[in-house]
């Protein structure tokens, strides 16, 4: 029993989403430079954000289960429309990543939408990095099985936002390979990985 129900708070973490378009949790007072958008592999990683370091707080927008389709419509359930998002975001750096959970849709799709936050967001006169979505999928598990992941597609779409990156002129910050607890999701050890490469690829664009 307790193994379905593991199985089934992971499948909601990967594959959910809301449709709030109100944000469900409090504003950060001050002192953030950046803010954090993704799904579950951000949102897991706590608040304040497990990469923020003294002179580079990082507050955490992630939402578990969904992509950057949500993110842009603002039906996430947590944060505004991005074009609205953007207006009201307090940091001067902005971090998106997303494309888990970006599924059922084509590849260019994909590559547009990333492209279409980054260009708002720069509009609005912020700073853009696309962090890559954690490598996945190297040992087949029943999450994946469930969700019918296709690491093919998926690596394609982690290559497109490198290009989406590199034509829009914005820090890509490239991840290894972490210690996974189910295909998908890092260990504990993974995420202090993902998130002290996160903190050196904001200390990166500082410099």
């Amino acid at each position: 029993m307790k193994a379905i129900v593991y199985l089934t708070a992971l499948l909601l973490a990967a594959c959910g989403g809301g449709g709030s378009t109100i944000p469900t949790q409090p504003e950060p007072t001050g002192g953030y430079l950046v803010s954090a958008y993704g799904d579950s592999t951000q949102e897991a990683q706590g608040q304040p954000h497990a990469a923020s370091r003294p002179g580079a707080m990082v507050y955490n927008r992630g939402v578990s289960g969904t992509n950057e389709q949500q993110l842009l419509a603002g039906t996430d359930g947590r944060n505004y429309a991005w074009a609205e998002m953007v207006k009201r975001e307090s940091a001067r750096i902005v971090v998106i990543n997303h494309g888990i959970n970006s599924r059922g849709y084509p590849l260019s799709e994909y590559r547009q939408n990333l492209k279409t936050l980054v260009e708002v967001a720069q509009a609005a006169g912020l700073v853009v990095m696309l962090e890559e979505p954690n490598p996945a999928g190297e040992t087949r598990t029943p999450l994946m099985d469930a969700l019918k992941f296709d690491v093919e597609a998926f690596e394609k779409r982690r290559a497109a936002m490198r290009e989406v990156a590199s034509h829009t002129g914005v820090y890509f910050c490239a991840q290894p390979r972490v210690p996974l607890a189910d295909g998908i999701h890092p260990t504990p050890e993974g995420y202090a990985i993902k998130a002290n490469r996160l903190a050196a690829c904001i200390a990166d664009m500082l410099k």
